[in-house]
């Protein structure tokens, strides 16, 4: 019976490695809360720029390099402030235009050296001016796509900048719907574009951009509501999108991630900060980080999803000092961390399904915790238990009839 157990855990091993999320915070940031801002990532150092701070658009930019213990100030971005601009990075250095701010619709483009931090003027972007489009890499050179332009209407051209002749040549268009505040994520050599708010309604679906071709495939939908305004990274060699504003008019706070080789979509859980639409994120070597938006009210505060995943199947289901018992249980079990480095400080219990699909969240003191069944059927479960000093404990227990 063991062996049948351990191959079930080795073909779910996959969705528990990238559901297994430890909740971090990075330094506060320096700046007046936010949403609607630009961020990029070059090297291990993570960028913000601009947005809007719920009272006047902003030109302020800032820095985090991981393990650092605080933000950096940057020269502050050239142009207008803005919001729902768009960018990209080429050969290390930001390039970012368009946007919302001062004027409804621009087509500016500024490149910004993170090395010597100073901002030069680039060619205005090809298209119309606009705001709310997005940027990606690819192939050497700098996308710009979809946003809302002067006829108040969303668009779908694509538009490559070619940083070496600082030329921009319109590529062929987007063949699915018009679209605002998309967002795009890259896995390798591959971009995907998620999502945003078309002319008469929202969207979730997902397309892949083969920018040596220049050809569009659709692929698996989102596997949330359609939505705008989200946020989309990749962590663990997944995509990920999440939080934004949904067709029930509400802001969300799920967070799904999506499998390019199975080409689908799970649920991993809720974004600890709440939900909100137009905040930021971006990954860095120590996990991924999600942080400002709007909802009701702007914030400024950033949460990580730290890669604490095991990286084998000998680490991940290790012998552990905690005490789970009884195993399997029809009524209840009790998590005894008597013996574990645990703290008698706060601790958060998780509990997923096999597919990895975040069910309870639980917080408690003590050494103990007893797990009432409610509701939930016969089968095998998983749990995280962490705290705030970043000790662990994952593994597994079975409900049974």
């Amino acid at each position: 019976m063991q062996k049948y157990i351990f191959f079930y855990l080795l073909l779910f091993l996959p969705a528990l490695l990238f559901s297994q999320i430890v909740w971090d915070s990075l330094p506060i940031f320096p700046g007046n809360a936010r949403s609607a801002a630009s961020t990029f990532v070059v090297g291990n150092t993570a960028f913000v720029m601009g947005g809007f701070d719920c009272n006047s658009y902003k030109k302020t930019a800032y820095s985090y390099t991981d393990g650092d213990t605080a933000w950096k100030f940057l020269a502050d971005m050239t142009g207008m402030p803005r919001d729902l601009a768009a960018g990209f990075v080429l050969n290390n250095k930001i390039y970012l235009g368009t946007g919302h701010g001062p004027a409804l619709y621009s087509r500016d483009f500024w490149q910004y050296d993170p090395q010597f931090d100073y901002w030069i003027q680039k060619a205005d972007f090809g298209g119309s001016p606009r705001h709310s489009a997005l940027g990606f890499s690819a192939n050497n050179q700098g996308y710009v796509a979809f946003g809302t332009d002067t006829s108040g209407y969303p668009q779908k051209d694509v538009w490559a900048y070619n940083a070496a002749t600082n030329i921009w040549t319109q590529k062929n268009n987007f063949p699915g719907l018009e679209r605002r505040q998309a967002v795009t994520f890259a896995i390798g050599n591959d971009n995907y574009i998620v999502g945003g708010d078309g002319k008469d309604n929202y969207l979730k679906d997902c397309w892949l951009y083969d920018a040596t071709n220049d050809t569009w495939t659709q692929k698996a939908d989102f596997g949330g509501t359609p939505r705008y305004g989200a946020v989309a990274f990749v962590w663990n060699n997944l995509g990920h999108v999440g939080l934004g504003y949904d067709t029930t008019l509400t802001y969300q706070e799920d967070i799904w991630a999506y499998n390019p080789t199975a080409n689908t979509w799970a649920n991993i859980g809720n974004f600890l900060g709440g939900a909100r639409s137009g905040a930021v994120a971006f990954a860095l070597s120590s996990g991924a980080y999600i942080g400002m938006g709007y909802d009701g009210n702007c914030d400024k505060k950033f949460y990580g999803m730290q890669k604490t995943a095991a990286t084998s199947v000998s680490a991940a289901f290790s012998p552990k000092k905690m005490s789970l018992y009884p195993n399997p249980a029809t009524e209840h079990i009790t998590f005894d961390l008597s013996k574990t480095s645990f703290s008698p400080t706060q601790k958060q219990l998780y509990i997923y399904d096999a597919s990895g699909k975040l069910l309870q969240n639980y917080q408690f003191y003590g050494d103990t915790f007893v797990l009432e069944r409610t509701n939930a059927i016969a089968g095998t479960y998983y749990y995280e238990i962490s705290s705030a000093e970043g000790y662990a404990e994952k593994g597994s227990f079975v409900w049974r009839d």
